[in-house]
């Protein structure tokens, strides 16, 4: 276990959208991410860690449950073991801070003393995953009136760019970072003696890249595209019609909207030096998925890939107990939770799937094991050492890809040996898969047999 005793409090950063390769300290040209940086120079940074899926619900799944997200279904809520549930069994003050509606589903509250979604308090919108059927049926109402007027091209360009004249214009599609950091300071100042586990979820990176004129100068130093410009350019990016200038301006509004995170943290940063919390708190940086700017045919992550640009996310470890380390080691969000728990001294439930990296920080020899991410059912990445292969099961697609000579993967190579390896692989993996689930939905039906029997008794 880790060397923890001193760092009784743990905060973990998760910043929507963000992909590895544009930190300073991943290598990114520009000064995007100071503190972010000074974090990574004096922590663990793992240069090598994939995200589980390329969105946000299946892979935050994996990153508080420990298990792989085609696994997961709603229906299984009350027989899974999540993180802060396991956290706050310790005794820890668990604190979740949070502004994307798909993460206001019950899996993800569990175990959470409080559980705040600055998106509903700021908008009063709820995800439809987390409500109401009149939620549901307005989402389906404005579908179709999507597609209706996505028939008439010019009229459909108009309205985009209107409405994302509007949502720029009010602010209206994210919370903004300050906010989740006075937030976090005020739950923090409200804890007692008991050690904290706090989770922060930043959206500013995410698709719109909302910055403050002063930051996006300072960072890009050009001037700061008009509101007009950038509803123009957010309204053509779902179908990929950008010009190379375009995609200059939008890349800019991503960097610097890293930028504003970054100072964000900074403040979390002096806040804990300030009430000398930071010797004894532990702080963890990563991202749920990446954002894709042409590498593959789209923007965004509207046309979800399992793409290196939307699989590679940043993983630091501060103050956990260690020195300053470089892992180059293939690792995944999956062993995230175990690594928590590790750091944090508690046992792992035999529930997760993943394994602790504090012994590959540690140096002790580990099994290496194949990163697999999904995106539902039928999309599928594996990466074995430099090798990684894409399968789509509806089309019996098996694209494999060396990531050491091709890591942009443009170029699929043609090794039938090492296709048969990865199929074999895959074949594994889907009939673990298929027998995992029959197991949990077998502890299902078990579980709900108990709790009638209980009220049986009950009534008796």
């Amino acid at each position: 276990m880790s060397n923890l005793s001193k760092h009784k409090n743990l905060i973990l950063i998760t910043i929507d959208s963000l992909r590895a390769d544009y930190l300073s300290c991943y290598g990114h040209h520009k000064r995007t991410s100071p503190n972010i940086d000074r974090l990574a120079h004096d922590g663990i940074l793992f240069l090598n860690c994939y995200a589980n899926s390329c969105v946000t619900f299946p892979s935050f799944i994996s990153i508080f449950t420990s298990i792989y997200p085609s696994i997961y279904l709603p229906i299984y809520n009350n027989i899974i073991v999540t993180l802060p549930e396991v956290i706050k069994c310790k005794g820890f003050k668990t604190i979740g801070i949070h502004c994307n509606p798909f993460l206001s589903n019950k899996i993800f509250r569990k175990g959470f003393d409080v559980f705040k979604d600055m998106y509903y308090e700021s908008t009063g919108v709820v995800s439809s995953f987390a409500t109401p059927l009149k939620s549901r049926l307005l989402n389906i109402i404005i579908e179709k009136i999507h597609k209706y007027i996505k028939k008439y091209p010019v009229l459909y360009k108009w309205f985009s760019i209107l409405y994302n004249l509007y949502v720029l214009n009010e602010n209206k599609d994210k919370v903004d970072g300050v906010e989740i950091i006075k937030e976090a300071t005020k739950e923090i100042e409200k804890v007692d003696t008991c050690p904290f586990f706090l989770w922060l979820h930043f959206m500013d990176v995410h698709y719109r890249y909302n910055t403050p004129r002063n930051v996006f100068e300072s960072t890009i130093g050009k001037k700061y595209p008009s509101l007009f410009r950038r509803a123009s350019i957010f309204s053509k990016m779902r179908f990929a019609r950008l010009s190379n200038k375009e995609r200059e301006v939008l890349i800019n509004l991503y960097e610097s909207s890293i930028r504003y995170v970054d100072i964000c943290i900074g403040i979390l940063l002096r806040y804990l030096i300030r009430k000398n919390l930071l010797q004894e708190t532990c702080i963890i940086i990563t991202s749920d998925h990446g954002e894709e700017f042409n590498e593959h045919g789209s923007y965004g992550h509207f046309k979800p890939k399992l793409y290196n640009e939307m699989l590679r996310v940043p993983l630091i470890i501060y103050n956990g107990g260690y020195s300053r380390k470089i892992i180059y080691r293939l690792v995944s969000l999956i062993d995230l939770g175990p690594t928590i728990l590790d750091i944090l001294g508690i046992k792992c439930p035999t529930n997760f799937f993943g394994d602790s990296l504090i012994p590959l920080i540690n140096n002790s020899s580990i099994l290496i094991k194949p990163v697999i991410s999904e995106y539902k059912n039928d999309k599928l990445s594996l990466i074995i050492n430099r090798y990684k292969a894409l399968y789509e099961a509806d089309k019996s697609i098996l694209d494999i890809y060396d990531l050491k000579v091709d890591p942009y993967e443009r170029t699929p190579i043609t090794d039938n040996k090492l296709k048969e390896t990865f199929n074999t692989k895959i074949i594994e993996y889907l009939e673990l898969r298929k027998n995992i689930k029959r197991n949990m939905l077998r502890k299902l039906l078990n579980t709900t047999k108990i709790s009638m029997s209980s009220k049986k008794i009950e009534n008796v």
